[in-house]
């Protein structure tokens, strides 16, 4: 999987609506108000934070890469995508991530597997002194839970787990490399987890590549792990991965204040956060609360012109859309936006 292309679908859902980095903070799940907002409104949740420590130079070259096969061109320092562009889109293959629902705990989920996979191994040889392949000291208490209670010395018990993550490898519509990448990365008594670059030269890609193949493979396990109750292990490893709340703590905490009645500039002076901060949570709210009351900023009649505005255009550019309706203000048109545009989970 190349990243270049992964950016090149995210652009032709956005194509010269955002700014040049507009994808850059999707991929890497960053939780401001705009990003948020791009993400519903461009249907890209997918890729929200699927890659939290991309870094921008890496990120750069792919975009260089891509204007060099001119897939895309920029203009007034917005990215738009070439002919010759929609054609490869057309052409990829479909992506099965989904980030928004992991957020970056996809891999809280993996090392958690991993260590207990490698707890289990050594158990069941009789050996209850190790070195843990994973350090983290959340990671370390989360299995040390996890697996309290179970018969881990147990060889049948061993035998079961691994009955349980082969069966769920296979029910999951993970690619052959997939599981490849998955179980090659595990480590037990006597076997090593091999490491990105060796994985990388086996399989003839970047590490880059395989690593968001590898993602993308757990982001599957994760969905039929939480979507069926066949799999008792794989699910305790998964606990708390889902994300609970689509909003930011920040904008949780307003949204409270608001249910008890204050206004945004009440809350505002009370939480000692501009007014614009606080703007951005009732946009959040908007977009991802079906429940959100829009009528108490702005006529509905008036919100629906918006949207047909909107689909006549073709844009949701906000200083196009108050050129066209200078009585709301950019607040209002956000809120429309978020609550009639990108609404919903």
């Amino acid at each position: 999987m190349e990243l270049s292309s992964v950016i090149l679908f995210m652009l032709s859902k956005m194509n010269g609506e955002r700014s040049r980095n507009a994808c850059l903070h999707i991929i890497r799940g960053k939780r401001s108000g705009q990003t948020l907002q791009d993400v519903q409104y461009f249907n890209l949740k997918a890729f929200f934070s699927i890659l939290p420590k991309l870094n921008a130079a890496i990120y750069e070259n792919e975009l260089e890469l891509l204007v060099k096969n001119r897939y895309i061109m920029e203009v007034d320092s917005r990215l738009y995508v070439t002919d010759e562009g929609y054609q490869r889109v057309k052409a990829m293959p479909p992506y099965h991530f989904n980030g928004w629902e992991y957020r970056g705990n996809d891999t809280v989920f993996f090392s958690r597997l991993t260590l207990a996979i490698q707890t289990l191994s050594y158990f069941k040889e009789g050996i209850k002194s190790f070195m843990p392949i994973q350090t983290d000291r959340d990671i370390q208490l989360f299995v040390k839970g996890m697996l309290r209670n179970l018969p881990i010395e147990d060889r049948q018990f061993s035998k079961q787990v691994g009955r349980e993550l082969k069966m769920a490898l296979n029910e999951s519509s993970m690619s052959e490399v997939q599981k490849l990448l998955l179980t090659s990365r595990l480590t037990g008594h006597g076997i090593t987890g091999r490491t990105w670059e060796q994985l990388a030269a086996d399989i003839g890609q970047t590490t880059l590549s395989i690593y968001m193949d590898f993602i993308e493979g757990v982001h599957k396990l994760l969905e039929i792990v939480h979507r069926e109750s066949s799999y008792p292990f794989l699910r305790n490893a998964a606990e708390g991965t889902q994300t609970s709340t689509y909003l930011t703590e920040s904008a949780f905490q307003t949204r409270q204040l608001y249910v008890k009645g204050m206004t945004a500039e009440e809350i505002s002076t009370a939480r000692g956060l501009k007014q614009s901060t606080i703007e951005d949570h009732f946009v959040e709210m908007a977009i991802n609360d079906e429940t959100f009351p829009l009528h108490e900023f702005v006529t509905l009649e008036l919100a629906e012109k918006v949207v047909s505005k909107v689909s006549e255009l073709g844009t949701r550019r906000l200083r196009v859309l108050k050129q066209e309706f200078g009585e709301l203000s950019y607040f209002q048109l956000r809120l429309i936006l978020g609550a009639k545009l990108g609404g919903g989970k």
